[in-house]
């Protein structure tokens, strides 16, 4: 387990412009974070929050600068190492549904995690998330927000290095902030780095201990 003192994510002067644009999405951008960290990455669209999300994740790799998480950079990592790393709750969570069900969705993740040794149970993540009656559902009929939920509870039994949340999709669901609230109290204590990107301040009741202010 990371020390609470030791660098988890580090962003060093990262630049990124997809191929053919005119500008830089991301431009020297620089941070860093140290274990129980939770990051409210604030900005308008078209700022870089999703942009940022990938280059933590590895899908994408900065034109310089570097990002690494635990001194490793996730786009030279393999795919099964990177979910180590990092995890990203994306906005669009029906893309990643593959299952017939909820139940088996959550389960899959469950077993990988499992072969790693993590800690965080099916039940617990079910409970915690509020997905209790969900599990014979097929995850793409699920409500926008069940399905937000079951991608975070997918998100939290992975329990990577850093979990960056793209986008709350209702900061006045009683059980989305149920859920972001567990998830967060659980990953501090265990000094996991979490990331939230939303367009609007983090709410006085969340325990952020940094604001990234994006702009274009």
């Amino acid at each position: 387990m990371p020390t609470g003192n030791a660098e988890v994510l580090g962003c060093r002067d990262v630049v990124f412009r997809y191929p053919g644009g005119a500008k830089d999405i991301t431009s020297n951008l620089s941070f860093k974070t140290i274990g129980g960290d939770v990051v409210w990455c604030v900005g308008d669209n078209g700022t870089g929050k999703t942009t940022l999300a990938l280059l933590i994740a590895g899908a994408l790799r900065p034109i310089s600068g570097q990002v690494t998480i635990g001194g490793l950079a996730p786009s030279d990592v393999s795919i099964k190492q990177r979910t180590r790393l990092a995890f990203v709750v994306q906005q669009r969570t029906f893309l990643g549904f593959v299952k017939a069900t909820l139940g088996k969705e959550l389960s899959f993740a469950a077993r990988q995690a499992n072969l790693r040794g993590l800690s965080v149970t099916l039940e617990e993540a079910i409970r915690s998330c509020g997905l209790v009656g969900l599990e014979k559902n097929n995850p793409l009929d699920l409500s926008y927000t069940q399905a937000w939920r079951s991608a975070l509870a997918i998100g939290f039994i992975i329990n990577p290095a850093v979990l960056f949340v793209d986008e709350l999709p209702n900061i006045s669901s009683k059980l989305v902030m149920e859920a972001v609230h567990y998830v967060l109290a659980r990953r501090c204590k265990e000094n996991k780095v979490t990331l939230i990107s939303a367009h609007e301040s983090p709410p006085s009741n969340l325990p952020v201990t940094q604001v990234l202010e994006l702009s274009p």
